[in-house]
């Protein structure tokens, strides 16, 4: 192998060899008389000979930290040339400034001057000549520029701060961020300002740049880095309203608000996941179809949160007052009727209808109408002739806007009446009960079935004398469906129908069945009687004086008015296949007795009722309980002027307040309606 130390003396003996051949040659030549003259004709040959180094460049400017080559050319006398750089010996005059290799390399360390020298180290190549060059060193310059980060990713809306590093002569480095000039390839994407700080506006991507702005000192030098944007990101979580209070038992729904890193907004209720800080005072949904609405369990406070992801918002304060009931109207037992014992309806108007037992103009009940301010007027006075006496159900509206009812007395056979009136009180009678087959006081209301036709109960009369189902048709046409006392299958319904969602009917009956406790039954639309339970008189209740309620969960709720572990009435379930369950037996003390009325369903999915009696003051209760079972009181009528003996049910109005009335009580002991 030829190492590097055979090349150099190859290369100087070669250089020596011809410093002493090429005269040599010269001379034999001469001898020969190659010029045509004979050897004695020709003149004698000077020798070859080194006249001059020539050093180059001869001056430079070299940045400091950069590098330089200089040459060394000897010039013969001969005017031919020869490189020999690496046999001459290199000094600088000034090495603080710069320093030069035994090749000629110069290394510029700092600003200044310096002359760099070359004499001949080899006689007989170069002689013993020199040359020099002037050398200066100019401050470092510029030779990249480099951005980072190189690759980077953020999402719309949000901003990436790029850094331009300028790597100079010296290898020393500097932010160039104010100093470079900063574009965007795609600025639908993003921009980029003056210090490098990329704006993004939707996803994509964009290469950001950075080019030297003095093209004079570092010509077109530029940096680049790679941006992609990716769709907008969830930032924060805002819950309105930023502070809510509801009352016990009381519901409100919540809404989570999205902001995202592109400022855009989106409303998240569904999708985030909400929490309460004190369950027991309140509870917040997180079910299907019902996401953020908040029910106050008791009274206090919780904070309320919402999260999603790693985003939680900030907890917003829900406080749980006291709930607080307000009597609309007293009756005077005058002509604005006594003894409302009838649940109300919200007509389409927006106000409320019933009925009272007693009072009136001619002292045998009326129709009123009711606004949410407390302003009644009574649309009809029924008069213990033809048109009916004594209304204790709650009326129905039917699609052509009228109102329909029965009375418990009256009509033309004294045995109770179907009757109709329109809103603005002209009253009609479809049909006067009278006699064994077709029924006999009918206490209930009326149900509007899916057919059309309206379908009660009398709690007398019939085939059986033991009560009926009937239909009767908008035009007065009636029907006997199903005639009770033939045996188990109960006795004397007091209560309103329901229909189920398959269709079939439901009700209950006060006595008869199995254990003549009452029962629970179902009807299928051509009139075929089924009974679901027959109450014992134990632990399941006894006298069932309310319909039922069909929850969402599909099952049947409702009371019975006695029985239970205390004897006070219950709260029970009822499957459709007529699985019983109950779910709470009330004690007769602060939780309430007798139950007399039908459960409602609140839009919290909890259910609403009230007891007859029992509470603080032993003169009823309004009460909510779990379809777990789980009871509580919201409020003990007995106080002053607020009603006593709440015989009907609960309705929840369109505003979310809840609407009743009692059948005794408030300014003259005959009466109220009342909001809670």
């Amino acid at each position: 192998m030829i190492t590097d130390s055979i090349l150099s003396d190859l290369r100087d003996g070669i250089r020596g060899a011809r410093a002493i051949l090429i005269p040599l040659m010269l001379g034999l030549l001469a001898l020969a008389g190659c010029d045509g003259r004979s050897p004695s004709e020709s003149p004698a040959l000077a020798p070859v000979e080194v006249v001059s180094i020539d050093i180059s460049p001869t001056s430079a400017s070299v940045a400091k930290g950069a590098s330089a080559q200089l040459t060394g050319t000897a010039i013969y006398s001969d005017d031919t040339r020869a490189d020999v750089t690496m046999d001459l010996r290199w000094t600088s005059s000034n090495p603080p400034v710069a320093t030069v290799s035994g090749s000629g390399l110069i290394g510029a360390l700092t600003t200044g001057v310096t002359t760099i020298r070359a004499n001949c180290d080899r006689p007989p190549v170069c002689g013993r000549l020199s040359g020099s060059a002037a050398l200066t060193v100019t401050p470092a310059t510029l030779v990249s520029i480099t951005l980072t980060p190189a690759i980077a990713s953020t999402a719309a809306g949000t901003s990436e701060q790029f850094t331009a590093t300028g790597t100079f002569s010296d290898e020393t480095t500097q932010n160039l961020n104010t100093a470079v000039i900063w574009t965007s390839s795609n600025p639908a994407v993003a921009s980029v300002s003056g210090s490098g700080l990329a704006n993004t506006v939707r996803s994509g991507s964009a290469t950001i740049s950075a080019t030297c702005g003095v093209a004079s000192v570092c010509g077109s030098l530029f940096g680049t880095a790679a941006l992609t944007v990716t769709p907008a990101t969830l930032v924060s979580i805002t819950i309105t309203p930023a502070a809510a209070s509801i009352p016990f038992a009381g519901t409100e729904t919540l809404t989570a608000v999205g902001t995202y890193s592109d400022n855009s907004t989106q409303i998240l209720t569904t999708t985030v996941t909400w929490a309460s800080s004190d369950t027991s005072v309140a509870l917040i949904s997180n079910a299907h179809g019902s996401q953020g609405a908040v029910t106050g369990l008791h009274v206090g406070t919780s904070s309320i949160g919402a999260s999603l992801g790693a985003i939680t918002s900030s907890a917003v304060t829900l406080t749980v007052t006291a709930r607080i009931e307000s009597v609309l109207h007293s009756f005077a037992n005058g002509s604005d009727g006594a003894g409302a014992a009838a649940r109300l309806i919200q007509g389409t108007d927006g106000s409320f209808y019933g009925t009272t037992e007693y009072g009136g103009a001619n002292g045998d009940g009326t129709v009123f109408a009711i606004t949410a301010t407390g302003f009644e007027t009574v649309l009809w006075s029924f008069g213990a002739g033809s048109d009916g006496a004594n209304p204790v159900a709650r009326l129905v509206q039917g699609t052509d806007g009228n109102f329909y009812g029965t009375t418990f007395q009256g009509g033309t056979n004294g045995q109770g009446t179907v009757f109709k009136i329109t809103p603005a009180g002209v009253e009609t009678v479809l049909w006067s009960f009278g006699g064994i087959g077709d029924g006999q006081q009918p206490l209930a209301g009326l149900l509007l079935g899916t057919d059309g036709n309206f379908y009660g109960t009398t709690v007398a009369g019939g085939a059986n004398n033991g009560g009926t189902v009937f239909e009767i048709t908008a035009a007065g046409v009636e029907t006997v469906c199903w005639s009770f006392g033939s045996g188990t299958d109960g006795v004397s319904p007091l209560a309103v129908l329901i229909q189920g969602t398959d269709g079939n009917f439901y009700g209950t009956t006060a006595i008869g069945g199995a254990n003549n406790g009452g029962t629970v039954f179902k009807m299928t639309a051509p009139g075929v009687e089924t009974v679901l339970w027959s109450f014992g008189g134990g632990g399941d209740g006894l006298n069932p004086y309310a319909g039922l309620m069909q929850a969402t969960d599909a099952n049947l709720y409702g009371t019975a008015y006695a029985g239970g572990a205390n004897g006070a009435g219950t709260v029970f379930r009822v499957t459709p296949s007529g699985v019983e369950t109950t779910l709470w037996s009330f004690g007769g003390g602060s939780d309430g007795q007798n139950p007399y009325a039908v459960l409602l369903q609140g839009a919290d999915g909890n259910l609403y009722g009230t007891t007859f009696a029992g509470g603080a003051y032993t003169d009823g209760t309004i009460f909510q309980i779990t379809l777990a079972g789980v009871e509580a009181v919201l409020w003990s009528f007995g106080g002053v002027g607020d009603g006593k003996d709440p015989t009907a049910g609960l309705i929840q109005g369109s505003d979310g307040n809840w609407y009743g009335t009692t059948f005794v009580g408030g300014t003259n002991d005959v009466g109220t309606v009342f909001k809670f």
